[in-house]
């Protein structure tokens, strides 16, 4: 199955009719991908919500379904 996962990236229109996680760090609370799965951490620069714990577990569940066993 595809998906495809945005971080911290451009907030476009619609995406590909493939399942779209968008991850947001700081910054305008506006930003959204619409029809995808937009989640925020507004306390993350964007280095660090490309790699933090708390975006790897959003893309691990998203794209596995199920929650990580370790995060670090």
């Amino acid at each position: 199955m595809a998906a495809y996962v945005n971080l911290d990236g451009s907030s476009g229109g619609e995406p590909d009719p493939v399942p779209t996680l968008a991850v947001w760090g700081e910054g305008s609370t506006e930003r959204e991908v619409p029809g995808a799965t937009n989640v925020r951490f507004a306390d993350q620069g964007h280095t660090e919500v490309v790699n933090s714990a708390e975006t790897f577990v959003a893309m691990y569940e998203f794209l596995l379904g199920e929650s990580p066993t370790f995060t670090e």
